[in-house]
Protein backbone atom coordinates (compact mmCIF):
# COMPACT_ATOMS: atom_id res chain seq x y z
CA UNK A 1 0.00 0.00 0.00
CA UNK A 2 1.34 3.44 -0.89
CA UNK A 3 0.85 6.67 0.99
CA UNK A 4 0.23 10.17 -0.26
CA UNK A 5 0.56 13.61 1.29
CA UNK A 6 -2.72 15.44 1.81
CA UNK A 7 -3.45 18.87 3.17
CA UNK A 8 -6.30 21.23 4.02
CA UNK A 9 -5.71 24.88 3.29
CA UNK A 10 -7.81 28.00 3.77
CA UNK A 11 -7.85 31.23 1.79
CA UNK A 12 -10.32 34.07 1.23
CA UNK A 13 -12.93 32.94 -1.29
CA UNK A 14 -13.18 34.42 -4.78
CA UNK A 15 -14.19 33.15 -8.19
CA UNK A 16 -10.61 32.12 -9.03
CA UNK A 17 -9.52 31.05 -5.53
CA UNK A 18 -9.33 27.32 -6.34
CA UNK A 19 -7.07 27.83 -9.36
CA UNK A 20 -4.84 30.32 -7.55
CA UNK A 21 -4.59 28.09 -4.48
CA UNK A 22 -3.63 24.92 -6.41
CA UNK A 23 -1.08 26.85 -8.48
CA UNK A 24 0.54 28.30 -5.35
CA UNK A 25 0.78 24.91 -3.63
CA UNK A 26 2.17 23.33 -6.80
CA UNK A 27 4.77 26.09 -7.16
CA UNK A 28 5.77 25.84 -3.47
CA UNK A 29 6.14 22.05 -3.47
CA UNK A 30 7.22 21.39 -7.04
CA UNK A 31 4.52 18.69 -7.19
CA UNK A 32 1.33 18.21 -9.11
CA UNK A 33 -1.68 18.94 -6.89
CA UNK A 34 -5.18 17.49 -7.10
CA UNK A 35 -8.07 19.26 -5.35
CA UNK A 36 -10.43 16.61 -3.95
CA UNK A 37 -13.02 18.60 -1.99
CA UNK A 38 -13.73 22.27 -1.35
CA UNK A 39 -15.84 23.96 1.31
CA UNK A 40 -17.23 27.45 1.25
CA UNK A 41 -17.54 28.57 4.85
CA UNK A 42 -18.68 32.18 5.23
CA UNK A 43 -16.02 34.25 3.37
CA UNK A 44 -13.37 31.50 3.20
CA UNK A 45 -12.56 28.65 0.85
CA UNK A 46 -11.21 25.50 2.47
CA UNK A 47 -9.73 22.92 0.10
CA UNK A 48 -8.49 19.38 0.68
CA UNK A 49 -5.63 18.65 -1.70
CA UNK A 50 -3.63 15.56 -2.62
CA UNK A 51 0.00 15.98 -3.67
CA UNK A 52 1.48 13.76 -6.36
CA UNK A 53 3.49 10.87 -4.96
CA UNK A 54 7.25 10.92 -4.67
CA UNK A 55 9.90 11.43 -2.06
CA UNK A 56 9.27 14.47 0.07
CA UNK A 57 10.03 15.95 3.44
CA UNK A 58 7.74 15.15 6.38
CA UNK A 59 4.28 16.76 6.28
CA UNK A 60 5.11 19.48 8.83
CA UNK A 61 8.05 20.66 6.67
CA UNK A 62 5.85 20.74 3.57
CA UNK A 63 3.25 22.77 5.48
CA UNK A 64 5.90 25.34 6.49
CA UNK A 65 7.21 25.49 2.91
CA UNK A 66 3.71 26.15 1.54
CA UNK A 67 2.87 28.84 4.10
CA UNK A 68 6.20 30.63 3.59
CA UNK A 69 5.78 30.67 -0.20
CA UNK A 70 2.12 31.70 -0.30
CA UNK A 71 0.63 34.86 1.15
CA UNK A 72 -3.07 34.72 1.93
CA UNK A 73 -2.95 30.95 2.30
CA UNK A 74 -2.91 29.06 5.58
CA UNK A 75 -2.31 25.34 6.01
CA UNK A 76 -4.92 24.00 8.44
CA UNK A 77 -3.56 20.46 8.52
CA UNK A 78 -1.25 18.17 6.60
CA UNK A 79 -0.88 14.42 6.89
CA UNK A 80 0.38 11.34 5.11
CA UNK A 81 -2.50 9.06 4.22
CA UNK A 82 -2.46 5.45 3.16
CA UNK A 83 -4.22 4.82 -0.13
CA UNK A 84 -7.48 3.11 0.72
CA UNK A 85 -10.64 2.14 -1.03
CA UNK A 86 -12.95 5.14 -0.78
CA UNK A 87 -16.12 3.10 -1.12
CA UNK A 88 -18.18 4.52 1.69
CA UNK A 89 -21.84 4.24 2.34
CA UNK A 90 -24.05 7.23 1.72
CA UNK A 91 -26.77 7.39 4.34
CA UNK A 92 -29.51 8.19 1.84
CA UNK A 93 -30.01 8.70 -1.87
CA UNK A 94 -28.68 12.11 -2.89
CA UNK A 95 -30.96 14.51 -4.72
CA UNK A 96 -29.92 14.75 -8.38
CA UNK A 97 -29.79 18.13 -10.12
CA UNK A 98 -28.93 18.85 -13.73
CA UNK A 99 -26.62 21.52 -15.05
CA UNK A 100 -29.54 23.11 -16.92
CA UNK A 101 -31.91 23.21 -13.92
CA UNK A 102 -33.25 26.72 -13.37
CA UNK A 103 -33.14 27.03 -9.59
CA UNK A 104 -29.76 25.64 -8.58
CA UNK A 105 -28.36 26.49 -5.16
CA UNK A 106 -25.14 28.51 -5.54
CA UNK A 107 -23.07 25.62 -4.12
CA UNK A 108 -24.29 23.34 -6.92
CA UNK A 109 -23.46 25.95 -9.58
CA UNK A 110 -19.99 26.36 -8.02
CA UNK A 111 -19.45 22.58 -8.05
CA UNK A 112 -20.37 22.51 -11.75
CA UNK A 113 -18.13 25.48 -12.56
CA UNK A 114 -15.10 24.16 -10.65
CA UNK A 115 -15.83 20.48 -11.44
CA UNK A 116 -15.04 19.41 -7.89
CA UNK A 117 -17.19 18.24 -4.97
CA UNK A 118 -18.19 21.40 -3.11
CA UNK A 119 -19.70 21.81 0.35
CA UNK A 120 -21.17 25.04 1.63
CA UNK A 121 -22.45 26.13 5.01
CA UNK A 122 -26.01 27.38 4.73
CA UNK A 123 -27.02 29.59 7.63
CA UNK A 124 -30.56 29.66 9.01
CA UNK A 125 -32.97 31.42 6.66
CA UNK A 126 -36.51 31.07 5.34
CA UNK A 127 -37.48 28.77 8.24
CA UNK A 128 -34.69 26.30 7.38
CA UNK A 129 -32.29 25.05 10.01
CA UNK A 130 -28.61 25.79 9.39
CA UNK A 131 -26.95 22.96 7.45
CA UNK A 132 -24.12 21.85 5.19
CA UNK A 133 -24.93 21.19 1.54
CA UNK A 134 -22.63 18.99 -0.57
CA UNK A 135 -22.79 18.95 -4.37
CA UNK A 136 -20.83 16.30 -6.29
CA UNK A 137 -20.66 16.94 -10.06
CA UNK A 138 -20.58 13.94 -12.41
CA UNK A 139 -20.54 13.59 -16.19
CA UNK A 140 -22.99 10.84 -17.13
CA UNK A 141 -22.34 8.24 -19.83
CA UNK A 142 -24.58 10.21 -22.21
CA UNK A 143 -22.53 13.38 -21.68
CA UNK A 144 -24.95 15.17 -19.36
CA UNK A 145 -23.60 17.00 -16.30
CA UNK A 146 -25.49 16.22 -13.10
CA UNK A 147 -24.76 16.70 -9.41
CA UNK A 148 -25.66 14.56 -6.43
CA UNK A 149 -26.68 16.88 -3.62
CA UNK A 150 -26.81 15.90 0.04
CA UNK A 151 -27.73 17.91 3.12
CA UNK A 152 -26.35 17.51 6.65
CA UNK A 153 -27.67 19.43 9.67
CA UNK A 154 -25.25 20.83 12.21
CA UNK A 155 -22.00 22.68 11.73
CA UNK A 156 -19.40 20.41 13.34
CA UNK A 157 -19.84 17.27 11.22
CA UNK A 158 -18.41 18.17 7.83
CA UNK A 159 -18.49 16.11 4.64
CA UNK A 160 -15.44 14.05 3.64
CA UNK A 161 -13.75 13.00 0.41
CA UNK A 162 -14.97 9.44 1.05
CA UNK A 163 -18.59 10.64 1.21
CA UNK A 164 -18.18 12.67 -2.00
CA UNK A 165 -16.67 9.60 -3.69
CA UNK A 166 -19.57 7.43 -2.50
CA UNK A 167 -22.08 9.90 -3.97
CA UNK A 168 -20.13 9.99 -7.27
CA UNK A 169 -20.03 6.18 -7.38
CA UNK A 170 -23.76 5.96 -6.71
CA UNK A 171 -24.50 8.36 -9.59
CA UNK A 172 -22.34 6.57 -12.16
CA UNK A 173 -23.48 3.06 -11.17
Amino acid sequence: MTSTNKLRVITPDSSSALNVLTARVQRATGRAVQAELQEIDHEDLIVELRLAEGSSPPPYQLALLIEEASTGLQVLSMWREERTDLTSRVSRQPQVMGYEDLFLPSVVRRAFDDRIPTASWQGARDLQRPHWLLAVPVMTACGQMVAGVQRRNGYSHRFTVAEATAIRNRLVA
